[in-house]
């Protein structure tokens, strides 16, 4: 009785969290560009002005409304562990490896689609972020969007379900993190580094460590990007430097990474609480509800739109306007 219970308890959870997190952050979102398009009557923010106001509604409205509907769930008090210099570098390592290895498939793989069926795909996220200036990706890519990704998709997620069982809530912490991305080419990397992450909040009990994790790994893309802006500004030998000292740099680091994981895979446990059921029943627990079906085919959708350079808020505001405008004539 008391596993059944566990079970029904615990896919609640699973279920308002998928939700939560997928109402709260279309609302916010639609309602955003509703503002920008319908009422400023702008037809597009630029790049730089885009992601930044993203971000402060996520910051104004989606973090604190997902945190005041999800703490009525039971939260679950996560032993809080110091982690220390050497083991932070160990995990820095380690999650730079992971996230390398994991854009190398990605990359191999959207590049076996793209000629086995002719339809040649951009990545999202190079397109979005070509305009933005230097300060800009540090203060977004490196600053802001580790500390909101983490409060979301390692706090609030894992202080609410970690008790039901911890394997579960990491995979669910990576898959969640990666789909909300929206788009293929991020999603293995996200996903695998956001597994880890969680695996790490897990094991501390502290968020900054996940926040100073992320920040770090983040800074790696930043670098990238300052060596384009090099190479579009003309700078070709220095660029052409950077990019062979960078790449020496992970190339070791990503070596150092993979070795360390290996001498350290006996420290990857998982502890177990008493409110864990059966292996068994997890997957359909965690699956078979409604807000996580409704989450999972909601960014999978979006995942496939993006291909074709649209998402489910711009057909809508789309139907919205046409409707709009068939109700004037």
């Amino acid at each position: 009785m008391v596993k059944t219970d566990n079970r029904i308890s615990a896919a609640k959870a699973y279920s308002c969290l998928g939700l939560s997190f997928l109402v709260i952050e279309f609302i916010i979102a639609f309602l955003g560009k509703l503002v920008v398009t319908k009422l400023l009557g702008c037809e597009e923010l630029t790049d730089n002005w885009r992601i930044i106001y993203e971000f402060v509604l996520d910051f104004l409205f989606v973090l604190p409304l997902n945190y005041a509907v999800l703490r009525k769930l039971p939260k679950f008090k996560i032993d809080q562990k110091r982690l220390g210099i050497k083991n932070f570098l160990t995990c820095a390592c380690v999650a730079f490896s992971l996230e390398i290895l994991a854009n190398i498939f990605t990359i191999a793989l959207m590049y076996t689609a793209n000629m086995v069926t002719g339809i040649q795909t951009g990545n999202p996220l190079v397109d979005r972020l070509s305009s933005m200036s230097l300060f800009s990706h540090i203060l977004i890519v490196c600053i802001i969007a580790p500390i909101y990704e983490e409060l979301m998709f390692r706090k609030i997620l894992l202080d609410r379900v970690a008790h039901y069982g911890e394997v579960t809530a990491m995979l669910l912490s990576g898959v969640m993190f990666g789909l909300a991305h929206g788009n293929i080419y991020q999603f293995f990397y996200t996903a695998l580094g956001g597994c880890f992450y969680a695996f790490v909040y897990l094991r501390t009990g502290k968020i900054k460590y996940t926040i100073f994790l992320h920040m770090l790994n983040n800074s790696f893309s930043t670098i990238i990007w300052g060596i384009r802006l090099l190479l579009n500004g003309g700078n070709i030998t220095v660029a052409y430097a950077c990019t062979m000292a960078f790449g020496v740099l992970a190339i070791v680091i990503t070596i150092l990474g993979i070795v360390l994981m290996v001498r350290n895979k006996d420290k990857f446990v998982f502890e177990h609480h008493k409110e864990e059921f059966d292996v068994g029943y997890r997957f359909t627990t965690l699956i078979v509800n409604a807000g996580m079906m409704v989450y999972l085919l909601f960014w999978i959708g979006q995942t496939v739109l993006t291909l074709f350079g649209t998402s489910f808020t711009q057909l809508l505001i789309s139907a919205i306007g046409c409707g709009l405008q068939g109700l004037l004539k």
